[in-house]
């Protein structure tokens, strides 16, 4: 398929399979400690019954550390940063606050009639990549589009993840 396209198509496909072959692959998930319940990073695996341990190569360089960790905090690395790039690694289950600007007359960017909502955004693994899903504030459905798409404005910035800020 990729032989058939030429020209900008076939290049931003190969940038993009670049990109997801050089992908650093690793997970986060929240360690299960109560006097330490903050997200441990590394290498996911299961034990025997289900619960989800984040693996890390001990201090001496030697061995593995394993994290037990809390079912359903799990999160893999996206690839990507906040900023354009230029900051924090992005994780399944961040949240952004995305700006919806409804324009009805389909011209005006900030015209008078123009309303202007802040809503949440929230990174999710759907249809083998990586998302934002929003729930849209007129249709009251949920959208999505292409995290690497919704991260090309340097003015997003992680604030905050669906495990530790429920609202």
């Amino acid at each position: 398929y990729i032989r058939k396209l030429t020209g900008h198509k076939k290049q931003k496909i190969m940038d993009l399979k670049n990109q997801i072959q050089k992908r650093e692959i690793k997970f986060r998930a929240l360690k299960d400690d109560m006097s330490n319940c903050n997200f441990v990073y590394g290498q996911l695996v299961y034990d025997a019954i289900g619960c989800p341990r984040i693996t890390e190569i001990d201090s001496s360089g030697q061995g593995l550390k394993f994290h037990t960790c809390i079912k359903g905090t799990e999160g893999q690395y996206t690839g990507l940063q906040d900023k354009a790039g230029k900051g924090n690694d992005v994780y399944e289950g961040d949240t952004f606050e995305a700006i919806y600007k409804d324009c009805p007359d389909g011209y005006s960017i900030m015209g008078k009639d123009t309303t202007v909502i802040r809503i949440k955004a929230t990174v999710v693994f759907k249809w083998g990549g990586f998302m934002v899903e929003m729930m849209h504030p007129v249709e009251k459905k949920l959208v999505y589009s292409r995290l690497a798409d919704f991260l090309e404005n340097e003015e997003k910035i992680v604030n905050g993840n669906i495990y530790e800020n429920k609202t």
